[in-house]
């Protein structure tokens, strides 16, 4: 069965088949994505670093807000997930929030 497309021999109907392109299009998007994330997380750790290296008052106001934020965001990851939601829409989610972090850390 050499050079058979497993669809064939699964017998599986051609509307169920995705088209290698757009498996390709979401892998990249998908890494393009995550890729983002962990360049907009470093810059998020390093305005955050800062902001607790200061000390006093804003800086246990950073932290308590820093655990929340990290407890709700993967409460909300764990129930899109559990609920069948695709994983980009987690990391979507999740560049949102961090990129406001950045925002809000940049200001101060």
């Amino acid at each position: 069965m050499a050079g058979v497309p497993i669809a064939r021999v699964l017998r599986i109907p051609p509307t169920h088949v995705m088209p290698t392109h757009e498996v390709t299009t979401q892998m990249s998007n998908m890494f393009f994505d995550l890729s983002m994330l962990a360049y907009e997380s470093q810059q998020a750790i390093w305005l955050r670093t800062i902001k607790l290296s200061t000390g006093g008052p804003a800086a246990d106001r950073e932290a308590k807000l820093m655990v929340d934020e990290k407890l709700s965001a993967a409460m909300q990851a764990a129930g899109k997930l559990i609920g069948g939601a695709h994983p980009s829409s987690v990391v979507k989610a999740y560049r949102r929030k961090v990129r406001a972090n950045v925002r809000r850390l940049s200001k101060s």
